[in-house]
């Protein structure tokens, strides 16, 4: 089993290999689907594509696009197998490129460049049968527009009213001209109304402002959030994480205290004498020997709550504290550090 507690890694060269079998695999996989695309059975007459598109979960244009790849493509070729250095989507947009062993020269081609490279083709040979694209409506003329905007600042200075009906009258325009100039002028009425003119002293004290505003509420915001992440925290370990330690803990100060153990005590501590460091060095041992037994002692000392019964070696074991018992122990180390905060604090305020 692997041991959740350790990072796990994966060689640098076999993840490099792996990797690049990956790829080329799924270059291989994407080329298969185009094929079979281009190679289905007309089950369904001429929407056989867009049924096929639908049962598979993809769109239609895609899958088309699959077989027109492949249709471009495949006859220079033996297989299938060939194509896979040969990325589909970087073929897809040189379909109607007509020197395609050309492009086979440039392996690591990407699809920007292939993309560039079909975008200069069209442009030195332009094909006769495409249209061009018409340029756009230029927009209607402003007049009508200007003079209702007229028209309303000519009121205004009157003092005479300002209605559709009035300004349409006036400026000889449609209504929906009308209005909107009536709109035009109301935002701009309302933007000059809300906004404010600083001099320079007094919009640098008003940044100066703002700016102190947004970091206490900046700071406010962090406070309550390590409050609520604080609360949550000590929710989930008094009501799941600390019980289970404690339970846990429990069960392990059990197995030690009624451990029964393979040998009898008085055995163990023969054994240990024999492999003791200060025994075996009268025997003037080799240094690997030595080596040896001490490597021996050390082994068989760690055995000893396994081999030994309790009754003969009784191990004392901590009496396990209470639930309340802790969270008075942290209430009285969270209260000793409050006071030393603010002794630290007093003497400070002492010292200015």
């Amino acid at each position: 089993m692997t041991d959740l507690t350790q990072p796990t890694t994966i060689p640098y060269d076999a993840a490099v290999t792996e990797v690049r079998d990956l790829f080329t695999r799924a270059e291989r996989d994407l080329w298969r689907i185009a094929e079979i695309v281009a190679r289905l059975e007309p089950k369904h007459g001429e929407g056989t594509l867009k049924k096929f598109a639908a049962e598979i979960g993809r769109k239609y244009g895609m899958v088309r696009l699959y077989k027109e790849t492949y249709l471009a493509w495949h006859p220079i070729f033996e297989n299938v197998n060939q194509l896979t250095f040969l990325p589909l989507t970087v073929a897809s947009p040189l379909n109607e490129y007509p020197d395609k062993k050309r492009i086979l020269e440039r392996p690591k081609l990407t699809q920007k460049q292939a993309k560039d490279i079909m975008a200069q083709y069209e442009q030195a040979h332009p094909d006769p049968s495409k249209k061009p694209k018409p340029d756009p409506k230029p927009k209607p003329p402003r007049e009508a527009l200007e003079r209702a905007l007229a028209a309303i600042d000519r009121r205004r200075a009157a003092g005479e009213p300002v209605t559709r009906a009035l300004i349409e009258e006036e400026a000889a325009v449609s209504p929906i001209i009308a209005q909107e100039a009536i709109a035009i002028r109301g935002t701009e009425a309302k933007q000059a109304e809300e906004k404010v003119v600083f001099s320079k002293s007094k919009q640098k004290q008003f940044d100066a402002t703002l700016a102190r505003a947004l970091k206490k509420q900046q700071l406010e915001q962090e406070a309550l959030f390590q409050a609520r992440v604080s609360a949550r925290i000590t929710e989930h370990l008094t009501e799941y994480g600390l019980p289970q330690t404690l339970k846990d803990w429990a069960k392990a100060i059990d197995a030690v205290r009624y451990r029964k153990g393979v040998m009898k005590f008085e055995e163990y501590r023969k054994i240990m004498k024999c492999l003791h460091p200060d025994f075996v060095q009268h025997l003037n041992p080799p240094p690997e020997m030595m080596a040896a037994f001490n490597e021996a002692f050390r082994i068989f000392k760690q055995y000893e709550l396994l081999l030994c019964n309790d009754k003969e070696n009784p191990k004392s074991t901590p009496a396990l504290p209470t639930l309340a018992e802790l969270h008075a122990r942290r209430a009285a180390y969270e209260a000793a550090q409050k006071a030393k905060r603010e002794a630290r604090k007093a003497a400070k305020t002492t010292a200015h």
